[in-house]
């Protein structure tokens, strides 16, 4: 089963490849290794989801930033190198920034 039916199957979709912003590129690609840049909870250049979790944020919209971000790096992998690419995953960090914010 391909990436998108997995994708499909789980009823997700990827959303538009958002821009990154300050000085860095979304995905560098080094030999055969790819690192995907940080991604936030962006959608349609919107960002979501700002504020403490426990406080502004409940623990389900915690759960919903942190998909939104996961899209956002399978987005990335799909329009920069393509998923038929990929041989294996290193490792993903993930991390929750408490009050981050953009511009």
């Amino acid at each position: 089963m391909s990436a998108e039916e997995n994708l499909k199957k789980l009823n997700l979709e990827l959303p538009e490849v958002s821009t990154p912003g300050g000085s860095y590129i979304s995905v560098n690609v080094r030999g055969n290794i790819a690192y995907i840049a940080i991604q936030f909870p962006i959608i349609n250049n919107t960002y979501l989801y700002q504020g403490r979790l426990g406080d502004k944020i409940s623990t389900q919209e915690g759960y919903k930033a942190m998909e939104i971000c996961a899209l956002n790096v399978l987005t990335q992998v799909k329009n920069k190198i393509g998923f038929n690419a990929i041989v294996g995953l290193n490792h993903i960090d993930i991390y929750f920034s408490i009050g981050a914010r953009l511009g």
